[in-house]
């Protein structure tokens, strides 16, 4: 019963999302008619032709595709973590889950991810910019809220992460700086695995050697060579855990192929978020 009622909420906010910003539109192209006549003609305008272009179509795409998504992804999201069935209650998630931030930072850079996924979805589908960065926030932030109430919450398994939407929120905002300051434009976080052949199926981190596997880089980018600082985890033992710090030059799949068409490099950028490179374990905490 609680897989049905998470789901239908899901499908529900991310409708509504959708739903709320055609009537937005809606009620700013009214206004603009309204207003019509103290306005010059639009030929002259470029705001009042872009406040009056029709969004039905970029509603019903970023709509459909929301809910098609929804199901899936929560299925996959439980199939790894578990299902929320038991009682409310907190997790010791800041120092007590034996990861040493890791899960934290993957927080942080998985909503820094998604932000800049919707926003450039949003985008592409025909939204204006303002508009596709405040449906990216709001579809974000209900996302990742949701991970932790109510599945985490009722997952008798994980507990209710502060923490971990401490790191949520503030990916949000990182990501929203990079997209609104040109000043970020060459700065980034991305992620790199240890090992290929052990890559996760899942994707997503279910233990502790799945967390291990991946290092998290905070880059700067000077064209083709991206540099990094990268953190990571390691267990040699059940109980232990080293604190593992890297520096690294690389590039990424955008980077390259910038050398040869920038055009086409733009559409790629999405792919970002994985970085090739040559690192240095410099310094093991343990």
């Amino acid at each position: 019963m609680m897989k049905k009622i998470i789901v239908i909420l899901i499908s529900v906010v991310l409708l509504s999302v959708n739903l709320f910003a055609q009537d937005s539109l809606l009620i700013s192209q009214q206004l603009l008619q309204m207003n019509s006549s103290s306005l010059i003609h639009t030929s002259e305008n470029p705001q009042l032709i872009e406040n009056n272009k029709n969004y039905t179509v970029p509603i019903v795409i970023s709509a459909g595709t929301n809910l098609a998504a929804a199901v899936p992804v929560y299925n996959h999201m439980t199939s790894a973590w578990g299902l929320p069935d038991g009682k409310f209650h907190f997790k010791n998630d800041w120092s007590g889950d034996n990861l040493a931030l890791n899960d934290e930072i993957s927080h942080l850079f998985v909503s820094y991810k998604l932000m800049q996924f919707f926003n450039s979805g949003y985008n592409f589908v025909g939204f204006s910019p303002k508009t596709a960065k405040i449906l990216g926030i709001v579809e974000t932030a209900f996302i990742v809220t949701a991970v932790e109430f109510p599945i985490d919450a009722f997952n008798p398994d994980q507990g209710f992460g502060i923490s971990d939407l401490i790191f949520d929120y503030a990916g949000i905002a990182m990501a929203y700086m990079k997209i609104t300051n040109p000043a970020l434009k060459n700065w980034d976080i991305k992620t790199s695995l240890k090992s290929l052949s052990y890559s996760n199926k899942n994707v997503i981190g279910s233990n502790s050697e799945d967390y291990d596997n991946y290092i998290y880089w905070l880059t700067y980018r000077k064209s083709p060579a991206v540099f990094g600082l990268g953190y990571s985890t390691d267990h040699p033992q059940p109980y232990q855990v080293d604190k593992q710090f890297y520096l690294a030059i690389g590039t990424t799949v955008p980077d390259l192929v910038r050398l040869i068409s920038p055009k086409i490099a733009d559409k790629l950028n999405w792919m970002e978020v994985y970085y090739f490179n040559l690192k240095w374990n410099f310094a093991t905490l343990k």
